[in-house]
């Protein structure tokens, strides 16, 4: 098929099919069996409805060489695959871009979600992996890397903070505590763990504890060992 061509009929063949030029298909199908194959030369097909890959292990194929694949993994999702020539070094096989119509301003940002089913017909974001910008400009960005969590059915919430100077920042919930945990080999049996907590402001007013972990069978059970209160004194706790 030389041109363009325009149908809301059914094109079927049972051989190969060639389009030199656009090929526009509305709400009908083009089908073929027997292995048959859609060639386009160089041009674009567009659709104006779903493309569906009805085949369990189906793949999309990327590059002269299809070197990029997608596959399906059955009951599981996708396979993202690169072919390269790398062999001691990382490479990029996915980027994730972002552009606006706007002018960009500190805060814009890039968000991933983690969507999970949790009863019947409801999904909720349970976690949000954000890169948020803190300064921009060419030449002048900065920056953080935020990881949000869904407490109590609430909208997924700041959590933890890498800044773009490296630093980290652990954020409690509405009115809890937040810490930062250390254990070695976790569930041998054996506590040996220490922890960092920022109690809560209304109840301990702020102050930092150090605790040590006695038991790390089932929930951690954790130890005062040292308090840094808010106005400067500091406890020790033996045992």
């Amino acid at each position: 098929v030389n041109g363009s061509y325009v149908t809301k009929q059914t094109l079927s063949t049972g051989g190969d099919l060639t389009i030199a030029g656009d090929l526009t298909v509305t709400g009908n199908n083009i089908s073929g069996s027997g292995g048959s194959v859609i060639t386009l030369s160089s041009d674009d097909i567009t659709f104006s409805d779903n493309v569906s890959l009805g085949t369990d292990g189906a793949k999309l194929y990327f590059g002269a060489g299809f070197d990029v694949t997608f596959e399906h993994n059955h009951n599981k999702g996708l396979n993202l695959r690169a072919l390269n020539t790398a062999t001691n070094g990382t490479t990029s096989i996915l980027s994730l871009k972002s552009v606006t119509s706007g002018t960009p301003a500190a805060g814009i940002g890039i968000d991933i979600d983690f969507i999970q089913e949790t009863a019947a017909d409801n999904e909720e974001i349970g976690m949000v992996l954000s890169a948020v910008t803190t300064d921009v400009g060419s030449g002048a960005e900065d920056f953080d890397f935020i990881i949000k969590l869904m407490e109590g059915g609430s909208a997924a919430e700041e959590r933890m903070r890498l800044t773009h100077d490296g630093g980290l920042i652990v954020t409690g919930g509405e009115g809890q505590n937040a810490s930062l945990g250390l254990q070695a080999d976790q569930g041998d049996d054996n506590a040996d763990g220490f922890r960092l907590l920022v109690k809560n402001a209304a109840s301990d007013n702020g102050s930092l504890w150090i605790q040590s972990m006695t038991s790390d069978t089932g929930s951690p059970a954790w130890t005062d060992r040292n308090e840094f209160l808010s106005n400067g004194d500091f406890k020790l706790y033996g045992n």
